[in-house]
């Protein structure tokens, strides 16, 4: 088995590392108490939120990865769009009052960037690592 020594300081382990984005989407709604619509909502609010997360590890003794590093996710932007249908129903509706119908979240397969640098120092061994096809 190949050996990893890095000239900067000398470590032997290699670390990989794995950024993504997450698209979250989920609709919450509001429903309408005076019956004026015929769906009995008083408003749909469909959002989209980014998250970027990234996780690291080790390789074991057979070069696989085990993900035992961390992981850390920070929200990036979020996008809302509210379409309203009874408005007297909506007035002085608190954020507490939406009630979540469905949620999905996919992984932007175009987010994915791998790299692989010293577990010591994290100087980075090589410019990227692509996944396997």
């Amino acid at each position: 088995m190949p050996t990893f020594t890095c000239p900067s300081c000398g470590g032997q382990e290699l670390q990989i590392s794995h950024r993504y984005v997450l698209a979250i989407h989920y609709n919450r709604v509001v429903p309408c108490a005076c019956g004026r619509t015929s769906h009995g909502l008083a408003a749909v609010r469909s959002s989209r939120k980014l998250v970027t997360c990234q996780e690291w590890g080790n390789f074991d003794a057979e070069r696989h990865w085990v993900q035992e590093g961390g992981r850390i996710c920070q929200e990036e932007d979020q996008e809302d769009q509210v379409t309203i249908f009874c408005s007297s129903c909506l007035e002085g509706v608190e954020e507490e009052d939406w009630e979540s119908v469905d949620q999905e979240t996919v992984v932007d397969p175009e987010s994915h960037a791998f790299s692989l640098c010293c577990a010591l120092c994290h100087r980075e061994v090589e410019p990227s690592v692509f996944p396997p096809e």
